[in-house]
C-alpha cells in the first residue's frame, strides 16, 4: 500500500512540473519601416505656378515642396512635361524640397516617392498637374486629357459588339468647352466625333480579335487645345 502511495506522490510531483514549464517566447515582430504617402505641398494641383525664378526667356525655375512622413529618409521627385511625354527624376532628395528647371508656359505633372534604407518597400504620393507661366500668359491650354477605360494595352470584351471609351481633363482657367475623339484601327487613329461636351463615349462598333486605338484633343473656350497619349487596346 505504501509503495501505491508513493508512486503516486510521485507522479503528481511530475505533472505539476510539467504544468509549471514556462511557455515558449512568442517570435519577434519584425518593425514596419515602410515610409507613409506624403502630401504634395507646391506647385498647387490643376494651378498656373507663377512664382517660379525666370532663368531665360524660355526656362524657370521651380522650387517643389512636400510634406515630411513617418519613416522616409529620402525622396525620389518625378517631374513630367505633359507636351513631351518626358519625365525627368531628382533622386535620393534629403529634405522636403527640390528645385527645377522648367520650360515656360508648358503643362506639367509631378509626384513624390517616399523611401527608406531600412527597407525596400516605397510608397508613392498622389499625381499633380500644373502650369508653368510666362511672361504676360492670360489664357493657358487645358491639360492633356487623362484616357480612363479602356487602359493602354487592355483586352477587353464588348457588349452585343460594342464599347464606351471615357476620360478626364483639366484646365488652369476651368474653362473646356468641348473634346475631339479620335478612335480606329490605325495607330494614329482618325477623327471619330467631334465637339463631344462629356467625359464618356458609348455604342462603339467594335470586332473581336481587332486592336484598336484612340486619343482625345480638348478644346478650352479660348480655342487652346491640348492632346492626350494614344491608348491601344484589344477586343476579345
Amino acid at each position: 500500500m505504501k509503495r501505491v502511495v508513493v508512486i503516486f506522490a510521485v507522479a503528481i510531483a511530475i505533472a505539476a512540473c510539467k504544468k509549471s514549464k514556462p511557455a515558449p517566447p512568442a517570435p519577434a515582430v519584425e518593425p514596419d519601416y515602410t515610409p507613409s504617402k506624403t502630401v504634395l505641398v507646391f506647385p498647387a494641383k490643376d494651378e498656373a505656378c507663377i512664382t517660379g525664378v525666370s532663368v531665360s526667356d524660355m526656362q524657370s525655375s521651380v522650387v517643389f515642396s512636400w510634406n515630411n512622413t513617418i519613416n522616409a529618409e529620402s525622396y525620389v521627385l518625378y517631374v513630367k512635361n505633359l507636351e513631351t511625354g518626358i519625365t525627368a527624376a531628382a533622386i535620393d532628395v534629403l529634405g522636403t524640397q527640390k528645385q527645377v528647371t522648367l520650360s515656360k508656359n508648358t503643362p506639367y505633372s509631378w509626384y513624390v516617392i517616399s523611401k527608406s534604407s531600412k527597407t525596400t518597400a516605397t510608397t508613392q504620393s498622389d499625381v499633380w498637374k500644373f502650369y508653368n507661366s510666362g511672361a504676360g500668359v492670360i489664357s493657358h491650354p487645358p491639360f492633356p486629357a487623362d484616357l480612363l477605360t479602356p487602359t493602354f494595352g487592355q483586352s477587353i470584351s464588348a457588349v452585343s459588339g460594342k464599347i464606351g471609351l471615357s476620360w478626364t481633363g483639366g484646365d488652369v482657367d476651368n474653362d473646356i468647352s468641348t473634346y475631339d475623339v479620335y478612335f480606329g484601327i490605325n495607330s494614329q487613329p482618325s477623327l471619330y466625333q467631334s465637339n463631344v461636351s462629356v467625359n464618356t463615349l458609348s455604342g462603339i462598333n467594335v470586332s473581336s480579335g481587332t486592336t484598336y486605338f484612340w486619343k482625345v484633343l480638348t478644346r478650352d473656350s479660348k480655342g487652346n487645345t491640348s492632346t492626350s497619349s494614344t491608348f491601344q487596346f484589344t477586343v476579345n
